[in-house]
C-alpha cells in the first residue's frame, strides 16, 4: 500500500470510527450507566464484531445483503429497534442509580450487535470497495485494511466510553443526572431514527 492510500485509509478510519453512531452511543451510554471498567468487555466485543463484519463484507456478504431489499430493511429495523430500547432504558433510569438492576452490555452483546448495525456494514463495504478490491493480493489487503481500521477505532471508542464514564463521575446532582441521562437517551433515539431514514 502506497503512502497516499495509507493516509487516505487512516483518515477514512478515523472519520468513520469517531463520529457519532450506534457503537459510540452504545458504549457511551453503557459507561454512563455502569462505568468505564464494566464497559471494557463491550468495547472488545465491538472491535471483534467490526472485524468479523469486515471479513464478511470482504467475502461479498455485505453486497448481497444490501442487494436484497427485505434483508436490508430487516437489518435497519433490528438495529434501530435495539437503539430505541437502549434509549428507553436510559430515559427511565433513576438518577444516582445508573446501572442498578440492569446488566451491563457484555462482550458478545457488543460483537453480535455489529451484524445488525447498518453503519458497520456501510463503512466496511465502502472500505472493501475503495481499499481492498483494487489490490492484487485481495486476502492480504483485506486483513491489512481490517487491522488498520481496528487500530484506529480503538482510541475512538475509548474516547466515547471515557466521555460516558466521565459524565458519570462528574454529575452528582440527581436533577443534573436526569437531564443528562435523558439528553443521551434522545441522542440515541435520534441515531436510531437516522438509521431508518438515511441507510
Amino acid at each position: 500500500m502506497d503512502r497516499p492510500t495509507l493516509l487516505s485509509l487512516l483518515a477514512f478510519s478515523l472519520v468513520m470510527s469517531i463520529t457519532p453512531g450506534p457503537n459510540n452511543l452504545l458504549l457511551s451510554t453503557s459507561a454512563l450507566a455502569h462505568g468505564f471498567r464494566k464497559t471494557l468487555p463491550a468495547m472488545a466485543g465491538t472491535l471483534l464484531g467490526v472485524g468479523l463484519v469486515f471479513l464478511a463484507a470482504g467475502a461479498g456478504i455485505g453486497v448481497l445483503l444490501l442487494s436484497i431489499p427485505g434483508l436490508h430493511t430487516g437489518l435497519k429495523v433490528v438495529g434501530a429497534g435495539y437503539l430505541l430500547y437502549l434509549a428507553w432504558q436510559l430515559w427511565v433510569v433513576r438518577p444516582g442509580k445508573q446501572g442498578d438492576g440492569r446488566a451491563s452490555v457484555g462482550f458478545w452483546h457488543g460483537a453480535i450487535f455489529q451484524f445488525a448495525n447498518p453503519k458497520a456494514w456501510m463503512m466496511t463495504i465502502s472500505a472493501v470497495g475503495i481499499y481492498v478490491a483494487p489490490a492484487s493480493d485481495y486476502v492480504g489487503r483485506l486483513l491489512m485494511v481490517t487491522s488498520i481500521f481496528l487500530v484506529v477505532s480503538t482510541p475512538s471508542i475509548t474516547l466515547w466510553t471515557g466521555f460516558g464514564a466521565g459524565m458519570r463521575a462528574l454529575i452528582h446532582d440527581p436533577g443534573q443526572a436526569l437531564i443528562f441521562n435523558r439528553g443521551m437517551a434522545l441522542l440515541t433515539a435520534v441515531s436510531a431514527i437516522l438509521i431508518l431514514v438515511w441507510t
